[in-house]
């Protein structure tokens, strides 16, 4: 692994050997952003919301799994057309005979392995393989065994035995789908502050079963259920922080998030008391230059720059994941050449993703198993944080068929809890959690809890033990 990449398990090592304290937190802080023309660095996280529905199958092995390849499609912001966004696995456990044929063999291309989005939206990362299994059946030696990641930045859990209290009074806002609430194991760390900011009817009014309900915090996609476990874990696989308290707040349905949600549950996030925001999810914005229609996104930049001031002034840390399009964020004409291909540029502008475009974020970027940077994540910030986030080169190397029969999802995929039971999954909103946890665990040691700008601590703290 290059060293140029600061990982999470340099974290672990380094949180409980050294002599760091919260006096050094720096007390020049440059964390206004300006509204100029800069080719700096910039951090995507680019989670796309996705509205899934079952469309083919694939039978790869009868007497093992059954393949079910999902095409999804994507509800964009600002216009009503639908864009095919990518395909996702799933591998149910069963017996069957029956041979159910795919509508397609072609799915390695880009278009469909690579999240699409046609304008500047919110966005989940929802793309990735999928090994289901009733977690009601599963004894927890045989998953855990799966999970590579977790055991990479826990140093084969010896900081579970460095940090094992109960008492934790640090926690995390996971602002995201929601949680499986059938999931009992994920809600022993639940604190009393999640809500729902999916209105009525959800996107656009066109979700049904969205009550508009504040303590529907039920996931509906599985994307904020596997994120939950990255941090915390449950009774049958583990997670990087097993004792952090967190709060879910929900707001994306099945489909897409207005930014006025994302924005008034970090709000609500920082005056609830928690202490990190994770983020896996983005939002590209053109913050000047004009649009076909001859507007901008800064309206909606200086609604996000708001909230993060807000956070960073009460000493809430936002962790936000980088981008899975394989981009160079720091370069303009590669981010211009994207948004233009989701939305009509008449004159182009500066291209940010928020919020990892703040300076005070903590974004995240990817890594796979042998500490490369994963093939999908984006780089170019050089304040970002990588931790395992997987890998999809061996299954553009093998081909879909190959890639299953030989199993390397297991060697190359994270393992996560979702909708009903587990699933391989991959992308950089599953390393942005692992960061949160750690940084939760530097928070309770260093007694950081409601300091300010804590968000340059944990900067300093990198570089101090790793640069």
């Amino acid at each position: 692994m290059k060293k140029k990449y600061w990982t999470l398990a340099i974290l672990f090592f380094c949180l409980f050997n050294n002599s760091v304290t919260a006096q050094e937190i720096p007390k020049n802080l440059d964390g206004n952003i300006t509204h100029t023309q800069t080719s700096e660095s910039f951090s995507e996280s680019d989670e796309k919301q996705v509205d899934y529905s079952n469309k083919n199958q694939e039978e790869v092995d009868q007497n093992k799994f059954r393949i079910q390849i999902d095409k999804t499609e994507l509800f964009v912001t600002t216009d009503k057309h639908l864009e095919k966004n990518c395909c996702k696995l799933e591998l149910e456990p069963q017996i069957n005979n029956d041979i159910v044929n795919s509508e397609s063999n072609n799915l390695l291309g880009e278009d469909n392995l690579d999240n699409k989005i046609k304008e500047n939206v919110s966005h989940l990362d929802n793309r990735g393989g999928n090994i289901e299994h009733d977690k009601d059946n599963l004894e927890s030696s045989i998953v855990r065994k799966y999970e590579w990641d977790i055991d990479k930045v826990t140093g084969g859990g010896e900081s579970y035995k460095l940090y094992s209290k109960s008492n934790s009074k640090v926690s995390i806002a996971i602002l995201d789908s929601g949680v499986d609430l059938q999931n009992t194991g994920l809600l022993k760390n639940l604190s009393n502050h999640s809500k729902n900011y999916v209105p009525n009817k959800g996107y656009l009014g066109k979700e049904e079963g969205e009550e508009g309900i504040i303590s529907d915090i039920q996931d509906r996609l599985g994307h904020g259920t596997a994120v939950v476990a990255q941090i915390v874990g449950d009774d049958n696989i583990n997670g990087v922080n097993p004792h952090v308290n967190i709060n879910v707040y929900r707001i994306f349905g099945k489909s897409s998030a207005s930014p006025d949600w994302i924005v008034k549950a970090i709000f609500d996030a920082v005056d609830d008391g928690n202490d990190i925001i994770n983020l896996s999810t983005g939002q590209y914005l053109m913050i000047d230059g004009e649009y076909e229609d001859g507007t901008n996104d800064f309206e909606t930049f200086l609604k996000y720059k708001k909230a993060i001031d807000y956070a960073n002034q009460k000493g809430v840390i936002i962790v936000a994941a980088l981008g899975n399009d394989s981009l160079n964020v720091s370069n303009q004409s590669d981010l211009l050449k994207l948004i233009s291909s989701r939305k009509k540029v008449r004159k182009p502008g500066l291209v940010v993703d928020v919020p990892s475009y703040f300076s005070s974020t903590i974004s995240v970027g990817g890594i796979d198993r042998l500490g490369n940077l994963s093939d999908f994540s984006n780089k170019g910030d050089s304040d970002a944080i990588y931790a395992p986030a997987g890998s999809t080169l061996s299954l553009s190397e093998l081909g879909l068929n190959n890639f299953i029969n030989a199993e390397k999802y297991k060697e190359d995929w994270i393992f996560s809890a979702t909708l009903g039971g587990y699933t391989y999954l991959y992308g950089n909103s599953f390393a942005a959690p692992k960061v949160s946890g750690a940084i939760a665990m530097i928070i309770d040691k260093y007694k950081l809890k409601d300091q300010p700008y804590n968000y340059m601590f944990v900067k300093k703290f990198w570089k101090k033990h790793y640069q």
